[in-house]
């Protein structure tokens, strides 16, 4: 199998290979995006990554079969964890033979040793199951399996709301309650798996990442208060921008919802979704999304009875080094 690096070029290729690709299609009639779009925007996004030196991508071929491999320094996680993590992305290799598709992960993981990657990040499609066989092979420690949900935001089936609490939008003076609660709260993650990374940090990941996007405009936080104005749970929405332009849809993201475990079952969760769902489709997206993990069916069965439907399961691996070696 020849591999060289992505050039512009090679853009006819990528094109092709990402318009045939099987695993995009349930999200392209869920959310009613265009197919062309979607291709020029994934396109464009992986030309741009491989004039990074820092996030080189190859192309892989042999006869009429190609594939797509890069790898991505991961800088906001490495330096919140003090050790060098790169994350194996893009991968887009559907048309390859399992052989090939671990030749192509021995080839990137000479790369990361190389660049002294301590931990390297992999994921995959559910469907694309020898993948998965491809990074336990390379080392890989499975952190589990996420899962994409997504409903329409107009359908009739809206969240109920509970009257007595206030759905706000969270104040500077909050921000302390809201980390304490995300601390406590927000476990459903693969973070939480990964044994590679430090212990000791893993619980200030979420409370660090509400503080980085707090006051951004983009990034809405609504806050759900009780009695004496007390912090009951909140919601964190990310609300991108130019998706008409980019997929032919407007897609918002509720980016996690948390609520206090006591409170569980008790319409505080109801209510900021029944927000959220206002606040975006007031800034004008039609659909909306969201992750959580496989096995958190308290969430999933929440989600479902408000009318989300499954997008796609993905995988999480987690590679450890030892001195830039592989474990």
């Amino acid at each position: 199998m020849t591999h060289r690096p992505l050039q512009p070029d090679d853009r006819p290729v990528l094109e092709a290979l990402l318009r045939n690709n099987p695993y995009k299609q349930i999200q392209i009639q869920l959310q009613e995006l265009d197919p062309h779009k979607l291709v020029q925007f994934h396109t464009e996004s992986i030309l741009s990554q491989s004039e990074d030196p820092d996030s080189p991508i190859w192309l892989f071929e042999r006869g009429e079969r190609f594939g797509i491999i890069g790898c991505h320094f991961c800088e906001t996680h490495s330096s919140f964890f003090d050790v060098p993590i790169y994350s194996i992305e893009p991968v887009v290799t559907y048309r390859l033979r399992t052989e090939e598709k671990l030749e192509l992960f021995s080839h990137i993981g000479d790369i990361l040793e190389a660049r002294g990657a301590r931990i390297v990040w992999g994921k995959c499609e559910e469907q694309e199951g020898d993948l998965a066989s491809c990074l336990i092979q390379m080392g890989g420690a499975f952190c589990g399996t996420g899962v994409r949900l997504s409903r329409k935001i107009s359908d009739q089936n809206r969240p109920a709301a509970n009257p007595a609490l206030q759905i706000r939008f969270a104040h500077p003076e909050d921000l302390p309650a809201l980390k304490l609660l995300a601390g406590r709260n927000h476990t459903h993650s693969h973070f939480f798996r990964d044994p590679n990374l430090p212990e000791e940090l893993k619980k200030n990941i979420f409370p660090s990442y509400l503080e980085k996007c707090y006051g951004q405009p983009h990034r809405p936080l609504l806050a759900a208060c009780g009695e004496n104005n007390e912090i009951l749970g909140f919601s964190l929405l990310l609300c991108p921008a130019r998706q008409e332009e980019k997929l032919g849809q407007t897609v918002g993201i509720v980016d996690f919802i948390v609520v206090r475990t006591d409170l569980h079952g008790q319409g505080v969760g109801s209510s900021l979704l029944a927000a959220s769902l206002d606040l975006l489709e007031e800034r004008g997206y039609r659909y909306v999304e969201l992750k959580t993990m496989l096995d958190n069916f308290q969430a999933i069965n929440f989600y479902q009875k408000q009318g989300f439907r499954l997008l796609s399961a993905e995988m999480h691996f987690s590679i450890g080094g030892i001195l830039g070696k592989w474990m």
